[in-house]
C-alpha cells in the first residue's frame, strides 16, 4: 500500500503545480473611432503597461486606420518626440518576452524607421539588447499587412523593465510575454477519485502476487 499512497501524493503535487503562462500585449482595450487613432500616455493590458517616454506618446491606431502601418487590428505607433515605448509588468514582477510584431510608421508614402532595438534590464542588473531589422515595405492600406514578427532572444528573461527604441517613427503590435506563474486548475473530484480507484487496483494487484 506505500505504492500507493506514494502515487497519490504525487498526484496531488502535480494537481497543484504551477505553469508560466503567456501573455498577448495588444492594443484592442483601447476604446479608438473607426478609421481614426487616439494619443495615449500609457496602454495597460495582459498585466503589462506600455508607457511613453520623455515628451513622446503612444498613438493607438484603429482597426481600419488609413493614414498609417495598419494590420487589420488595432496596433500602437509613435510618430514624435522620444521614439519609445516602455514595457514593464503592472504588479512589478519579473517578466520574460518572446515575440513581438513590428513595422515602419508609414505617412505620405514616406517611411521612418529601419529598426526596432528591444533593451530590457534583468533582475540581476544586466542590461541586454537586441536590434532587429525591418524590411522598409508599406504597411497597411494601400499596401500589404505585413506585419513582422520578430523572434527575441533566450536572454530576455528574468526582466524588471523593457524598452523599444525605433531610430525614427514605428508601430508594434501583439507583444508575448510571459507574466508571474499561476496555478494550474485543480482536477475535478470525479477525476480524483478515477484515478485513485485505478491506483488502489494496481496496488491490490501487486499484493496480490507478492
Amino acid at each position: 500500500m506505500n505504492l500507493v499512497l506514494r502515487s497519490f501524493i504525487a498526484f496531488l503535487a502535480l494537481s497543484t503545480s504551477t505553469n508560466a503562462l503567456a501573455t498577448l500585449i495588444t492594443f484592442e482595450d483601447v476604446t479608438t473611432p473607426a478609421g481614426y487613432h487616439i494619443i495615449v500616455d500609457a496602454v495597460t493590458t495582459g498585466g503589462f503597461i506600455l508607457s511613453k517616454d520623455g515628451s513622446g506618446h503612444i498613438d493607438v491606431g484603429s482597426a481600419t486606420e488609413t493614414d498609417y502601418a495598419n494590420n487589420g487590428t488595432q496596433v500602437g505607433f509613435v510618430h514624435n518626440g522620444s521614439f519609445t515605448l516602455n514595457l514593464n509588468s503592472v504588479a512589478g514582477d519579473t517578466f520574460e518576452l518572446t515575440s513581438f510584431f513590428g513595422a515602419e510608421f508609414w505617412r505620405n508614402g514616406t517611411a521612418n524607421a529601419s529598426t526596432i532595438t528591444l533593451s530590457a534590464t534583468t533582475e540581476y542588473g544586466d542590461l541586454i539588447t537586441e536590434v532587429f531589422a525591418l524590411d522598409n515595405m508599406l504597411d497597411g492600406p494601400g499596401g500589404v499587412a505585413d506585419f513582422q514578427k520578430f523572434y527575441v532572444s533566450d536572454a530576455f528573461q528574468n526582466l524588471t523593465s523593457a524598452k523599444f527604441v525605433g531610430n525614427g517613427a514605428f508601430s508594434i503590435d501583439d507583444i508575448y510575454g510571459v507574466t508571474a506563474t499561476e496555478p494550474q486548475p485543480v482536477p475535478e473530484p470525479s477525476t480524483l477519485v478515477i484515478f485513485s480507484l485505478a491506483i488502489i487496483g494496481l496496488g491490490a494487484r501487486r499484493m496480490k502476487k507478492s
